[in-house]
Parts: structure tokens; C-alpha cells; sequence
């Protein structure tokens, strides 16, 4: 059986050549030779088209693809083509997706988590580090004025 946008009628391909012509023949020059290599070519395209459509579907394997003719065929469901095994598979591979995608997301939170840790000790060390040396700088700054109370007395 042929669909009908696999397929042109011939006056509507003799038509499409003609208007081609008549809109390109001032910019390319086309004869009527090229009109007649597009008509044929036309033709012959719907007549490859034809055989391909009235040949007999192919005996699929398990191992093979789907014949494309029962794809096409609008009378069958996409969901009768694909075996359960193969739609188990995809569910598989989709939940095996799922769980990789989930670990490597929280691993990549645990390195955030950490680097964060990381950062923030590193500025609590510098904060207490700083707090020392004032701290001392204030305890050198008593003791020099202590000394010199001292050395007044």
C-alpha cells in the first residue's frame, strides 16, 4: 500500500517540473532537457519508493531492529514492536543511569561539603592565629610599659 506522502501523481510532478522551470528559467537558464531529467527523476524516485513500500516485511531476529515497514504501518502500535525484554532493559539502564547520576551528585556534595569544612577551619586557624598575636602584641606593649614604670620608680 502506498501512503500518500510517499507518492506524487504524475500531473503533479509534470506540474512542480513546470513551475520550476518557469521560476528558475531567468536565473539559471533551465531548458526543457532539465524540466525532463526532473520529471523522470521524480517518476523514478516514486517508482523506488512504490517497490520499497509493496515489498514484504523482513523476518527479524531477536537480535535485529524492527522492520521498519511494521513501524510504519499505522495500524500497529509502537508498544506491540518492542518486546517486554527489551523495554525491561531500557528500565534497567534508566534505573542504573538514575543511581549513578545520584551517587556522583552526592559525591560531588560530600567534596563540597568538605572543601567548605576545609575552608572554613582554615579561617577559624587564621582568625585564632590573629587573635594571638594581638594578643601578645597587646601582653609585649603592657610588659614594655610596665618596665618602664619600673625603671621610673
Amino acid at each position: 500500500m502506498l501512503y500518500p506522502w510517499n507518492r506524487l501523481e504524475a500531473g503533479s510532478a509534470l506540474k512542480i517540473g513546470f513551475l520550476l522551470a518557469k521560476y528558475t528559467e531567468k536565473a539559471f537558464e533551465i531548458t526543457l532537457r532539465h524540466t525532463l531529467e526532473l520529471l523522470c527523476l521524480v517518476l523514478f524516485s516514486n517508482l523506488f519508493i512504490s517497490a520499497v513500500a509493496a515489498s514484504p516485511p523482513r523476518v527479524t531476529t531477536p537480535r535485529q531492529s524492527p522492520s521498519i515497514d511494521i513501524i510504519l504501518d499505522p495500524e500497529v502500535d509502537s508498544e506491540d514492536v518492542i518486546p517486554e525484554t527489551w523495554q525491561r532493559q531500557r528500565e534497567e539502564r534508566y534505573q542504573n543511569e538514575q543511581q549513578r547520576r545520584q551517587e556522583r551528585y552526592q559525591l560531588q556534595f560530600e567534596d563540597r561539603q568538605e572543601e567548605l569544612w576545609d575552608r572554613q577551619r582554615d579561617n577559624w586557624n587564621d582568625y585564632q592565629q590573629e587573635q594571638r598575636e594581638r594578643t601578645q602584641q597587646r601582653l609585649d606593649e603592657w610588659n614594655e610599659q610596665r618596665r618602664e614604670q619600673l625603671r621610673r620608680y
